[in-house]
């Protein structure tokens, strides 16, 4: 049949672009859990729908209310990469953006778990103008056993006796191996 679709992680989305060339949906596999998509979704929002200085916002406030949490939550307790200007204005805003570029986000979560989260992507309107993409919770997907590869210097032989342009990376984030 050939290429269907893209896989991507959720720091590869610039293959967003090459998947719409060869005219396939792109797909987000994000291994945490639907709550941390929805955080970056709903401060990306914040900044791009409402104009809100979210930086500034996270220095002059003690509480975050956002539409993938039940209760407010702590501030200093958010992740680095959304409070870090740095680490949001250069990687994490541009991820965020294109997330909702892709056809859907595969997330490691069940309803069971997530349950408030998940229902909160239904409101898409909670997430700014442009909505959210389908969301697919697929989890628990869980890493139990380790690598049968003992040594890194297996993967490059193994790589090098590959002919040309034969093999596709997929990265999974660190719950591959």
């Amino acid at each position: 049949k050939g290429l269907c679709g893209f896989l991507l992680d959720v720091m590869t989305t610039t293959m967003i672009d090459v998947a719409e060339e060869f005219q396939v949906p792109s797909y987000i596999f994000c291994t945490s859990g639907a709550a941390f998509i929805g955080l970056m979704l709903y401060v990306q929002s914040l900044q791009d729908d409402h104009n809100q200085d979210t930086i500034e916002l996270f220095k002059t406030s003690k509480e975050l209310i956002a539409p993938c949490f039940l209760q407010p939550i702590p501030v200093s307790v958010l992740p680095i990469i959304i409070t870090d200007k740095l680490q949001w204005s250069i990687r994490m805003h541009k991820w965020a953006q294109q997330y909702r570029r892709a056809k859907g986000i595969i997330v490691n979560t069940f309803a069971a778990l997530e349950d408030y989260a998940l229902k909160s992507f239904l409101k898409g309107s909670a997430y700014g103008k442009s909505g959210v993409p389908q969301i697919y919770p697929i989890g628990p997907i869980l890493n139990r056993f380790e690598s049968k590869i003992k040594n890194r210097s297996e993967i490059m032989e193994w790589l090098d006796n590959q002919p040309a342009k034969s093999v596709v990376l997929l990265s999974f984030g660190s719950l591959g191996s």
